[in-house]
């Protein structure tokens, strides 16, 4: 279920000038308090995914998509693996995930489904012993859009990453896991994370890195993102705010996240 309606509570909290007043290209002196607020919220989507660092710089789930599996091929390229040109795609992930890995310039197989609606286990074992050694990566949506929260996924990360693959886990359906499981916990390398599906704001998305006790593990993809506000040397944050062409992303909807994340403190 989408929830875009936003708590007026929240609301009051965002609309204040001194939160919504900010240009995009204000000046650094001026944006202290922004990018503190920006940086908490990319630490604190990072512990509720289970991932070691989150970007704010995409704004949809397309982006989020395309965006990891951009670095899941810059990753392949750097460890000298570019002929892992293979994306499977289980016939019960998001629909989106085959088009992203296409657009990627990624071949796509689809991974059969088993009668229960989960992924067909055998069917992906035969798949990677017939073409493992190009494995790119799995997109997998968890739970599934079958609506099944699969008690084998974490064997399917394991087959994934033992035949040298990265393992993408479509955040989706991340209102049905927050709080309770995060992906990064489930073997996951890559995520975005559909905001708009699971907290009261608009559509905008973030994207990822390695999983927490992954990341010095060989295979581990490391976190690297688009554009993100980096901590120098001393403390303190970046020294200016991120932005895309033609819009005021994350900053116009980064204060929403942020308020509704700060308002229900750690146990909402």
């Amino acid at each position: 279920m989408h929830t875009q309606l936003n708590a007026a509570v929240e609301s009051a909290l965002w609309l204040t000038p001194e939160l919504a007043g900010i240009h995009p290209y204000a000046p650094s002196s001026q944006t202290h308090g922004w990018r503190r607020l920006l940086t908490q919220l990319s630490e604190r989507l990072a512990t509720l995914s289970g991932y070691d660092r989150v970007s704010l710089q995409p704004a949809s789930g397309a982006q989020g998509e395309l965006a990891g599996l951009l670095a899941i091929k810059h990753y392949l390229h750097e460890m000298g693996e570019d002929r892992r040109n293979l994306c499977l795609v289980p016939a019960s992930a998001h629909g989106t995930n085959a088009a992203s890995a296409a657009g990627a310039g990624l071949a796509v197989k689809t991974v059969a489904t088993a009668p229960d609606g989960s992924i067909d286990i055998e069917d992906l074992k035969a798949t990677l012993a017939e073409h493992g050694d190009r494995l790119a990566a799995i997109m997998l949506t968890y739970p599934s859009t079958h609506g099944v929260c699969e008690p084998q996924v974490t064997e399917v990360t394991r087959l994934v990453h033992e035949a040298g693959g990265q393992v993408y886990i479509d955040g989706a359906n991340l209102n049905a896991l927050a709080g309770l499981l995060r992906p990064g916990d489930l073997g996951g390398d890559v995520s975005h994370l559909n905001l708009h599906k699971t907290s009261p704001f608009p559509m905008a998305a973030a994207a990822w890195g390695g999983p927490r006790g992954r990341q010095e593990a060989p295979g581990a993809l490391p976190a690297c993102g688009t554009v993100r506000l980096a901590r120098p040397r001393g403390g303190g944050c970046g020294s200016r705010l991120p932005r895309q062409p033609g819009r005021r992303a994350p900053a116009s909807l980064g204060r929403r996240h942020a308020a509704g994340l700060e308002l229900p403190g750690a146990d909402g």
